[in-house]
């Protein structure tokens, strides 16, 4: 080809129905003189965003629209977390402190008593009372009519009334009369006075005895006795009583022998007994004798129906427990529990540190070398 140029393309050209060398310019091109032009969506031509094809969904600018929104503080005091629980937690330091003694010029108040009022009136018509009694016997209704002398008690007839004499009771009235004189049924000696015949007798006119007293506050109970205050000596029922509030106390040329005391203990040799008997003895001798002149001397521990023995039998002593009981030695151990030493069951077996022995004798706890029985036979701990 001739007349070609640097720059130049191929454009066909259909009058002469051949390509032809040419300078392409915006003027000398017509797209649609282009052959197989690729389709172009409108947006490559028109540039409106709307033409755009899977256009995105953009954000509103609606905050309700945003996924994933954070929880707001709502501005409400009470939706605060970690509120702290005291004044000072929130930094104040001169606040109140709610205590009443802490507040500054506090009045004075009333005590609510009656004496620390002020301006009290003095008069029962000052508190406003009109009714109140006026303290003269005078101004009290229905007075009665108070005898000035004795001439004015209407059983008293003092008419002809001569010097010496005294008022006598006639049964009806008391009258003016004579004393005679006459005789004591007491003796004077010295400041003392005495009777020498008869009883006498204290509540009752028919005494028995040189001194008979009768309690008239308990009237067919108390045949005979004494009442003074806390102590009450007598025959009650049938039954001589000691009654005492505090304690009754035996006494022998200024000792004391036996004391009752208010918990019913008994002491013998003691003035403070600690159990129901109590026996103090200062000497070597033996402190409780009991004999038997029929070669019994026992004491009888009551464990009802059956009594638990001790004392002696035909010279013998004797330690005897009640039909199918046991019989125990032992010592406390002093946290409450006991050591059996020795048991006697009631088939007559002897046991040492058992209780219930099943053989003639039975020893628990041997060391090596110790002897035991079992049955009839001599055993040696090994």
């Amino acid at each position: 080809m001739t007349g070609v140029q640097d720059g130049d393309v191929l454009i066909y050209n259909s009058a002469t129905e051949k390509f032809e060398p040419r300078q392409i310019t915006a003027s000398s091109v017509d797209w649609t003189d282009i052959q197989n032009t690729p389709n172009f969506a409108n947006v490559a031509t028109s540039g409106d965003y709307n033409d755009l094809l899977n256009l995105p969904t953009l954000f509103d600018g609606n905050y309700n629209s945003l996924t994933n929104q954070p929880t707001l503080f709502s501005g409400s005091f009470a939706d605060l977390s970690n509120m702290p629980t005291t004044i000072s937690g929130y930094g104040i330091t001169d606040a109140f402190s709610g205590n009443y003694n802490d507040l500054i010029n506090q009045p004075t108040l009333f005590s609510g008593s009656f004496t620390d009022l002020s301006n009290k009136p003095t008069t029962i018509s000052g508190y406003g009372i009109t009714d109140a009694f006026s303290g003269n016997y005078n101004d009290l209704s229905n007075l009665p009519t108070i005898p000035s002398a004795v001439s004015d008690l209407s059983d008293v007839n003092t008419s002809g009334a001569t010097n010496g004499q005294v008022l006598s009771y006639d049964g009806t009235n008391w009258t003016p009369s004579t004393v005679s004189g006459g005789s004591s049924l007491w003796t004077q000696n010295g400041d003392d006075i005495y009777f020498s015949g008869g009883n006498i007798g204290i509540g009752t006119n028919t005494p028995n005895t040189s001194l008979e007293i009768h309690n008239l506050d308990y009237p067919g109970t108390w045949q005979g006795g004494l009442n003074y205050e806390e102590l009450s000596i007598g025959d009650h029922n049938g039954y001589w009583r000691f009654n005492a509030g505090l304690r009754l106390v035996i006494t022998d040329d200024g000792v004391n022998r036996v004391v009752f005391d208010e918990n019913g203990n008994i002491g013998i040799g003691t003035d403070n007994p600690n159990k129901l008997l109590h026996i103090v003895s200062n000497t070597s001798d033996p402190t409780i004798k009991i004999q038997n002149n029929e070669n019994y001397s026992l004491i009888g521990i009551a464990n009802d129906p059956d009594d638990y023995l001790i004392g002696t039998q035909s010279g013998d002593f004797v330690l005897r427990a009640p039909n199918n009981k046991k019989f125990f030695l032992g010592v406390d151990n002093g946290a409450g529990n006991n050591n059996y030493g020795m048991a006697i069951i009631e088939n007559g077996n002897i046991g040492i540190n058992t209780k219930n022995p099943t053989s003639k004798l039975q020893v628990i706890g041997l060391t090596v070398g110790a002897f035991y029985r079992t049955g009839d036979l001599l055993k040696v701990v090994h």
